[in-house]
């Protein structure tokens, strides 16, 4: 309601200004008309005006002040607008970032990441750029011509059915018919863009391979390909809005005309029609904008009518309450029974029994692709199974509901960000005295004495170190949160002999002083003097070896 208002005072203040424009004129083409008016008159009597040239001076110093003064005024209202949508743009993000992580770690395993990287930063910008800027042109403009068209059938009504009959039917035929073709454009846009991005993602980031073995320019090629699409998008969407300031300048040169025709056929003077001209000329200033601005709000609506359909949903789902699971700690055991996994109806493991001791060190390996990554996402809670039971000391953890807590987990593939390694480890920003303790004492474990008291920047996606290095910082991570149960996925793989044995030991030493469980997956021999019980994974379930 608010932001309607400084809307529509911000549209007054340009009505003030342009009926400043009309003394001016009259005290030019017809000054003897405001020293007869009762309330000109006695204005000019008051400031002591007695002749044309004093009146043309009071408004040639008067009309400029209003300008400013409006001018000011529009700003500062205008501002407020942008600040407040603004404040909306941040509030849609945060909405957004919610509802994608609402939905899941499987949505986000097996879904394109970049349309949700799209969504959550492209669609608050169009939503505040065009979307809202659209609605607040509405409301502004349609205030403006409201009473620019209520001053003119004051002034002349003739002169407002002429204006009307020729701007009117075009204004409403020209939004319906791009209404239709911009709502496709932007549905189409909101599709194709990240593909774009995938693609352009994918050439940049594989440029080792790409150019040694000359595959870059199929990707390119592809890239595009998915570009040309969207730049037909924009050429018609562009293309659109050029139509509506050409069409509507062309309207008002021709009814101009028609009401000069008009006059000179009715015998009026040409004072008189000098007098209307200059009405015309004031009015059309402002109106012929206005009707411009219309159509086009009209348009950028229709084409951020996707954009408001996917803004509905993630606000919609962002808000459905959703709790936080349950977390279990382990005393004694943690059990699983007859576990089982599908992907898109495909079995990739069945039948997974397992009985973890608080203290035991279990190694599972097994072929490459039998599930063992998949194994451990389950047993974490990130995966849900297709069936059987995981129990916590005799406790049943539920999907999204129970979860095994103080667990320390070190994928594969290593996220990394692009701060330094202390910060890298303790997922967090500023660290207090203690926390940095805690770092170094996990880098110590992790072998990774190098980097005590030295927190090196380590670059985007981790470029400033090694992949061995990488892994180390994971598991220095995992470590950190002083877990009760580790689970590591193939965490030595690019490790070196000497460097593997040591963290080996030292996590032999960590497990027998603070009781920890440790599950890990792997395929080299040298891991499984870690373990107390060897398994192998295959698609029937574990078998011990």
């Amino acid at each position: 309601m608010l932001f309607s208002l400084l809307l529509f005072l911000s549209a007054m203040a340009d009505v003030v200004g342009l009926a400043s424009l009309i003394p001016l004129f009259s005290s030019l083409l017809q000054p003897e008309f405001l020293f007869a008016h009762p309330f000109f008159g006695r204005l000019l009597e008051m400031l002591h005006i007695e002749n044309e040239k004093e009146l043309v001076w009071l408004f040639l110093g008067i009309t400029p002040a209003i300008f400013i003064l409006k001018n000011l005024v529009t700003f500062v209202i205008n501002r407020l607008a942008l600040k407040w949508v603004f404040g909306i743009s941040q509030q849609l993000s945060a909405h957004i970032v919610k509802h994608f992580y609402n939905l899941g770690y499987e949505y986000l395993l097996y879904q394109n990441t970049f349309k949700a990287n799209f969504q959550i930063i492209m669609l608050p910008v169009q939503f505040t750029t065009i979307t809202l800027r659209a609605v607040m042109g509405i409301i502004s403009e349609t205030s403006v011509l409201v009473v620019v068209l209520v001053l003119t059938a004051t002034f002349n009504l003739k002169l407002l059915l002429i204006l009307l009959a020729f701007s009117l039917p075009v204004a409403l035929i020209f939004s319906r018919w791009g209404s239709k073709k911009l709502e496709l454009i932007g549905q189409t846009r909101n599709e194709y863009a990240p593909k774009n991005a995938e693609w352009l993602h994918k050439i940049l980031d594989s440029y080792a391979e790409f150019k040694l073995y000359g595959a870059e320019q199929a990707f390119i090629n592809e890239y595009l390909h998915i570009q040309q699409k969207l730049n037909a998008m924009r050429f018609k969407k562009f293309g659109t809005q050029l139509y509506p300031k050409r069409i509507f300048e062309t309207i008002a040169v021709m009814a101009f005309c028609s009401i000069g025709v008009y006059f000179f056929l009715t015998d009026k003077t040409v004072e008189s029609f000098l007098i209307t001209a200059a009405w015309f000329g004031v009015i059309a200033y402002r109106l012929n904008p206005a009707l411009i601005q219309l159509v086009q709000s009209n348009l950028d609506i229709a084409d951020s009518a996707n954009t408001i359909h996917l803004l509905h949903e993630h606000i919609t789902n962002s808000k459905k309450e959703i709790l936080p699971p349950k977390m279990i700690k382990m005393a004694q055991q943690l059990e699983l029974q007859n576990l089982s996994f599908e992907f898109d109806e495909k079995p990739i493991f069945s039948g997974v029994s397992l009985l973890l001791k608080k203290g035991d060190r279990v190694a599972i390996s097994g072929e490459s692709g039998v599930g063992k990554s998949t194994l451990g996402k389950t047993l974490i809670g990130l995966l849900k199974a297709k069936s059987g039971r995981i129990l916590v000391d005799d406790v049943e953890l539920e999907f999204g509901q129970k979860q095994l807590a103080s667990v320390g987990y070190l994928p594969a593939q290593i996220s990394l960000l692009n701060t330094g390694i202390y910060e890298n480890v303790a997922l967090t920003l500023n660290l207090n005295n203690e926390q940095k303790e805690r770092v170094e004492y996990c880098l110590q474990l992790s072998a990774l004495r190098e980097f005590i008291g030295n927190n090196k920047q380590i670059g985007l996606n981790g470029k400033f170190v090694s992949s061995g290095q990488q892994q180390r910082i994971g598991l220095a991570r995992a470590l950190y949160f002083n877990p009760e149960i580790l689970v590591l996925d193939e965490f030595t793989a690019n490790l070196d002999t000497e460097t593997e044995a040591e963290i080996l030991e030292n996590l032999k030493s960590a497990a027998n002083s603070l009781s920890l469980s440790i599950i890990v997956f792997t395929h080299r021999k040298a891991v499984l003097e870690l373990a107390t019980k060897h398994y192998e994974l295959t698609q029937t379930g574990l078998v011990q070896r």
